[in-house]
C-alpha cells in the first residue's frame, strides 16, 4: 500500500479544484444572504448569529482545505499563482474577519456593523480565491506546469 500513487493523483487536481469552486460559490451565496439579511432584519439577533456561523464555517473550511492539502499533497505549494501577496492578504483578511465577528458577537451581540463589514470583506476574499481557482483551472498549459506541486 505504501507504493500506491498519492491520493491527489488518483482523484485528480482538476477535480479537486472544481470541488473547491463549488464549495466557494456556495459560500459566496450564503455570504450574500447574510449580507442582505443583517440590514433587512435590523435589531434582531438571528442574522448576527447566522453571520457568526457563516464566518466560522468559511474560515474553518478555507484553512481546513489548506491543512488537508499540506498533509495529503506531496510538495504542496501554498500560493501556486501570482500575485502571492494578494492571496496572502486575502488569507489574513479571512482570519481577521472571522476573529472580528467572533469578538463582536461575544462583546456586543446586537451590533450589526462589524458582522456587516466583515461579511463584505469576506465576500471580497472569496472572490479572490475563486479567481485563483479560475487561474488554476483555465490557465495555459505552460502556466499549469508552473502551478503544479511537482517539478
Amino acid at each position: 500500500m505504501a507504493d500506491e500513487e498519492p491520493l491527489i493523483d488518483r482523484v485528480g487536481t482538476r477535480n479537486v479544484n472544481f470541488f473547491l469552486v463549488a464549495i466557494y460559490l456556495g459560500l459566496v451565496g450564503w455570504g450574500l444572504a447574510v449580507f442582505f439579511l443583517i440590514p433587512i432584519h435590523a435589531g434582531v439577533t438571528w442574522p448576527l448569529s447566522l453571520a457568526l456561523v457563516y464566518h466560522l464555517t468559511t474560515g474553518g473550511l478555507h484553512f481546513g482545505f489548506i491543512g488537508i492539502g499540506a498533509i495529503l499533497v506531496p510538495q504542496y505549494v501554498y500560493y501556486p499563482v501570482e500575485p502571492k501577496l494578494l492571496y496572502q492578504v486575502t488569507d489574513a483578511a479571512m482570519l481577521v474577519t472571522t476573529a472580528a465577528v467572533v469578538v463582536s458577537y461575544i462583546l456586543l451581540n446586537t451590533s450589526s456593523a462589524t458582522p456587516l463589514v466583515a461579511t463584505w470583506l469576506l465576500q471580497f476574499a472569496l472572490f479572490v480565491q475563486l479567481y485563483k481557482l479560475y487561474q488554476l483551472l483555465f490557465g495555459s498549459a505552460q502556466d499549469m506546469e508552473l502551478f503544479t506541486s511537482r517539478s
